[in-house]
Parts: structure tokens; sequence; C-alpha cells
């Protein structure tokens, strides 16, 4: 019986240490501001702004275009990288600590398609808690 119970401890605890650790993928909770280094006339700033309602974060600001991709502690940050385009790439997204950039192709524009682009780019930057 004791052989038995110190398997079961044994299996119990190799399970914990293969298990995933979801706190270390990064991430934002849903209502976080989004931040779009484009011009408020760009369609990536409508795509993303129907992405983000669909998603569940917050509020989306226009800051102009940067050609900066750093993250906002916080914030997803939405930015654009032409070189994503000649690779066939249209959204890239890098969600870090209590952070998430969003690297997208300027193909990516304001018509259903830009739309699903960035709604699953997006959907990577919610936290896995």
């Amino acid at each position: 019986m004791r052989a038995v119970l110190v398997g079961v401890a044994v299996a119990a605890l190799a399970g914990f240490a293969n298990a995933p650790a979801t706190a270390a993928t990064g991430g934002l909770a849903t209502g976080s501001p989004v931040t779009v280094r484009a011009n408020p006339d760009n369609a990536i700033v409508t795509a993303t702004r129907q992405a983000a309602s669909n998603v569940g974060f917050g509020a989306v600001s226009a800051v102009g275009f940067h050609p900066d991709c750093s993250p906002i502690p916080g914030a997803v940050v939405v930015c654009r990288n032409p070189s994503l385009h000649r690779g066939g790439a249209r959204a890239v997204t890098l969600a870090g600590p209590n952070s998430c950039v969003i690297r997208t192709s300027p193909a990516v524009g304001g018509s259903p398609h830009g739309v699903t682009v960035m709604t699953k780019a997006l959907r990577k930057c919610l936290a896995t808690a």
C-alpha cells in the first residue's frame, strides 16, 4: 500500500513539474488599452478598433506614425513593419510580461480581411493565466 501511495505522489509531482507555465507566456487582461502607431485616418486603425472590440480590449488610440515597435507596459502596441509584407506575413504578435506588440504588414487595412487578421493577432495578446 505504501509503495502505491509513494508512486501516486511521485506521479503527481511529475505532473506539476511538466505542466506549462501559463504566467510565463505574458500578455494582457481584457480591457487593456491599445495604441496604434499610425495616423488616425489609416485603415489599420479602423481594423484594430473593430478587432479590439471583438476580443475585449479597451480603448484604441492612434498616435501618428512611428517606426518604433517597442512595448508599452500594460498596453497593446500595433506598429507597421514593411519587411513583413515582403515575407508574406500579415501580422506577428509578440506577447511579453504585461505587454504585447503586434507588427503588421502595410497591406493590412480596414477590410473584413484586415479585421480578421487583427482579431487573430489581438487574441494572441490575451493573458493565458
